[in-house]
């Protein structure tokens, strides 16, 4: 599937930073176009919906985070999905008299409609040609180098070291002191940001890592700096935070066939316990969005400019 345009309109001012005002039960007067949706259907935040949407998003990896959030609000029971032309040619199948089409979005068009196999008549589907939720086997170790290189390019430095050399949190804001005590691992002048991963885990699990801190940094947890395309959004309870970042991370190696390793981190954490705290859907799928993006090739720029320039 080629990529998907944005929900975000260019210039969109996110209103979730840490000073939004909110209502009387807890959410941002001014949502952004996700969370509105978000919070319409899920006024309780009930972990288990929660987690029930995230595995949904896990099982469609050839959609992009936000059109697969478009394909849930439409139908949460699709389980595989496509265009009336590819169900023929894939499978020589067609939709039914009556289907009920599910509307993404594409570029170079409008929308795209698309069709579960539910709504579709034929021969007998052929799992192996439009399989969705099973990536097993499809790790790259190149998604990895991608990542690591392109974070350069927005001022994030990224070091594997010994993990008993690490003196603080594994993703930190520069400061001079910070320097201080990491400078023997030769940071850039121009870096504002420095991710600390363990080289001692298989790279699956390096992976992991990263993105969870990738996940903090691009959520808005650490602040911003002048290269920034995401916003300053300090000021989150921990809790908000950490089931941010646990979010991305279950998101984007769930989607990249990393199930064994994101099986575990919600029970881990335990930020599934109880109501959710307050937290931009939203922001999550932009951010899995990015970073997917930044496995898939060298960049010598970033996609997304700073939007403090």
């Amino acid at each position: 599937m080629p990529d998907q345009l944005s929900l975000f309109p260019p210039g969109f001012v996110d209103r979730t930073e840490k000073h939004s005002d909110t209502t009387t039960d807890d959410r941002p007067a001014d949502l952004l176009p996700v969370d509105e949706v978000f919070d319409a259907g899920n006024s309780s935040r009930h972990p288990a919906d929660y987690l029930a949407l995230l595995d949904f998003i896990q099982r469609f990896p050839r959609y992009s985070p936000l059109n697969t959030f478009l394909l849930y609000i439409q139908n949460p029971s699709a389980t595989l999905v496509a265009t009336a032309a590819t169900w023929l040619k894939m499978s020589n199948r067609r939709p039914k008299i009556g289907a009920r089409p599910l509307i993404i979005l594409a570029p170079m068009s409008p929308v795209v409609f698309v069709y579960d196999v539910a709504e579709t008549e034929g021969d007998p589907v052929q799992v192996n040609l439009l399989r969705t939720a099973d990536l097993k086997g499809s790790w790259n170790n190149k998604v990895y180098e991608h990542t690591i290189a392109n974070s350069a390019l927005h001022g994030i430095e990224i070091r594997e070291i010994p993990w008993r050399e690490r003196q603080s949190a594994s993703v930190l804001q520069l400061t001079g002191s910070i320097r201080e005590s990491y400078r023997t691992l030769d940071i850039s002048p121009a870096a504002s940001f420095l991710i600390l991963i363990d080289r001692a885990k298989r790279i699956e699990n390096r992976y992991t890592s990263l993105i969870n801190d990738l996940g903090r940094i691009f959520c808005g947890h650490l602040g911003i700096d002048s290269q920034s395309w995401w916003s300053d959004r300090r000021g989150f309870s921990t809790a908000s935070e950490n089931l941010e970042a646990e979010s991305v991370t279950y998101l984007v190696c769930g989607r990249r066939g990393l199930r064994e390793i994101t099986a575990t981190l919600g029970a881990a954490s335990g930020i599934w316990n109880g109501r959710l705290p307050r937290f931009s859907l939203h922001t999550i799928l932009q951010v899995v969005g990015y970073i997917e993006e930044m496995g898939k090739s060298r960049w010598k720029a970033p996609k997304k400019k700073s939007r403090y320039k």
